[in-house]
């Protein structure tokens, strides 16, 4: 049968840990169309040690790799898989025990997403981390779990792989990228993984910072123009006027302004955005947007930041705290 699911593996010079790895995904292995790929960079004699364990194994393959950074190793997984869907678990984190793989697997046939996003289960406190709220759901950047989200193979073929210029937060920067895309997703509250709470992310919290600022600032425009059109369309919904202007449409759906579709007359209302996250001193010449005023905007705008709802600025709050 055709491949559905290829769990790729990423270690180093730990054999117990991919070990542990390892041995937590034989009851999905045993499932028809799941296999595992290791690729190690360790040095010898631990290489040879994980080369034999894996090979000793049921629908495993193994592949050494010459250290050159975890995005790395991530794209040589995704080169080698041949499965529809494509899971990123990390030595020393772990399959959860209760996943029952013929479950597992209707749900990955059944879906019609782009992406998967399961839970995890942090492995020393044994704390299952729930999804946020809908609210909360945007950026995805901050929240969306890597060791617990499933991809479809194709994305890669159509959005390209992981930037190996970012040493940790390389899921944060795919995840911004296939959100500029008409990309689907499920949200299952469902534990998959048990996670590793000593990995580099959690370890290594000063390179997490400094490579979401950069997510951040590459991202500012999508960030912004999200954020600005559905925070005026949430302050609109205030307006009688709005109201009645509904109650006419409703057949209507609000969707937010397409980014890759911004008219260049639009710019200066989302670049006045932009000025008042960064604090800049920079004066705007007037807005030429043609659906509405600078003025409009401003106030809109600070009505969103004035608003009492700690659940409407809270992200542009992180955002600005981000770049003090």
């Amino acid at each position: 049968m055709e491949p559905i699911l290829d769990i790729i593996t990423v270690t180093k010079d730990d054999p117990e840990g991919v070990a542990a790895t390892i041995y937590s995904t034989r009851k999905l292995r045993a499932c028809p169309g799941i296999r595992q790929i290791i690729i190690d960079s360790s040095s010898e004699p631990v290489s040879g040690k994980v080369k034999e364990l894996a090979l000793s194994e049921h629908g495993v393959e193994y592949i050494w790799q010459s250290p050159c950074g975890i995005s790395a190793a991530f794209n040589l997984g995704v080169s080698t898989a041949k499965a529809e869907w494509v899971w990123f678990l990390n030595g020393r984190d772990e399959a959860h025990p209760d996943l029952d793989g013929q479950f597992f697997l209707q749900i990955l046939n059944s879906s019609q997403a782009g992406v998967i996003i399961f839970q995890q289960e942090l492995m020393q406190s044994r704390t299952c981390l729930k999804h946020p709220p809908l609210w909360a759901l945007w950026p995805p950047m901050y929240w969306l779990p890597h060791p617990a989200t499933l991809i479809r193979n194709q994305l890669f073929k159509e959005h390209g792989a992981f930037d190996e210029n970012y040493k940790i937060a390389m899921d944060a920067d795919l995840w911004m990228r296939l959100s500029r895309k008409d990309v689907g997703i499920d949200l299952f509250s469902m534990p998959v993984v048990l996670y590793d709470q000593n990995g580099m992310s959690s370890t290594n919290l000063a390179v997490v910072k400094k490579e979401a600022q950069r997510i951040v600032s590459v991202n500012m425009d999508l960030l912004v123009t999200v954020w600005v059109n559905n925070g005026i369309y949430l302050v609109s919904l205030s307006n009688e006027d709005t109201h009645q202007k509904m109650a006419a449409t409703s057949h209507r759906q609000y969707v937010p302004f397409p980014v890759d579709q911004i008219d260049p007359s639009s710019f200066e209302a989302y670049k006045l955005c932009l000025d008042a996250l960064v604090a800049s001193r920079n004066e705007l010449a007037t807005c030429r947007n043609e659906l509405a005023t600078l003025e409009f905007y401003k106030g809109q705008y600070n009505a969103l930041l004035q608003s009492r709802s700690w659940k409407i600025t809270k992200p542009l709050r992180f955002v600005m705290r981000l770049f003090r």
